[in-house]
């Protein structure tokens, strides 16, 4: 709060106050995620020889965020999940900005760093998308975001969830394309159980 109330103009503290609201949104529906897979404790990741913390929370890191023991074996979890280091630079190439990092990403197994992962070749469980704005704000994002993000990392699950609610229409048309949309997620709604059954089937199914 007092890093960006401190910058010299209300625009950039708008801003900068909008990207922390989006990452409490982010890290809200991940504990929900946790949640639904029934996670008993986050194990450590080893760094420079020596254990670090819990959940490694920073933008395209190396490292996935948490690793949790579940009744369905370790899951890991990545916040802004980055596929490589020089992911971020595609927008270069092509004269436009390029999303690369899908807000959360879940795979069955455990892969302290993204690279292990990759390399595994395995797909992604589930992709979740977060959205806290309304629709109107992000829907330009449905053709240059949310649709290439289904084409490129070709998750088994995606859902887009929306703080505020979204238009049938565009629910029905998602749906569609194999999106799952689970909107008015907030606290004590009834959209918290509909987010529970779709991750539990996806990551329980094999059970």
């Amino acid at each position: 709060y007092f890093t960006f109330m401190s910058l010299p103009s209300d625009k950039s503290r708008v801003k900068s106050l909008k990207v922390t609201r989006r990452w409490i949104y982010e890290l809200w529906v991940l504990m929900l995620v946790c949640k639904s897979l029934k996670v008993s404790k986050f194990l450590y990741h080893t760094y420079e020889g020596k254990p670090k913390p819990y959940w490694w929370i920073e933008q395209g890191s190396e490292f996935s965020t948490c690793i949790g023991e579940t009744p369905f074996g370790d899951v890991t979890f990545w916040l802004e999940f980055q596929p490589s280091k020089g992911a971020h630079m595609m927008g270069m190439f092509v004269g436009r900005r390029e999303s690369i990092r899908p807000d959360i990403v879940i795979v069955k197994g455990h892969f302290e760093r993204t690279k292990d992962f990759i390399d595994s070749r395995k797909a992604i469980n589930v992709l979740v998308e977060c959205k806290e704005d309304p629709f109107n704000k992000w829907r330009g994002e449905i053709n240059s975001q949310i649709l290439p993000y289904l084409q490129i990392f070709k998750p088994n699950l995606f859902v887009l969830a929306s703080l505020q609610p979204v238009p049938e229409s565009v629910k029905e048309y998602l749906k569609n394309q194999g999106i799952k949309i689970v909107d008015n997620l907030e606290p004590n709604s009834v959209s918290l159980r509909l987010l529970h059954d779709l991750i539990f089937e996806e990551i329980g199914k094999e059970m």
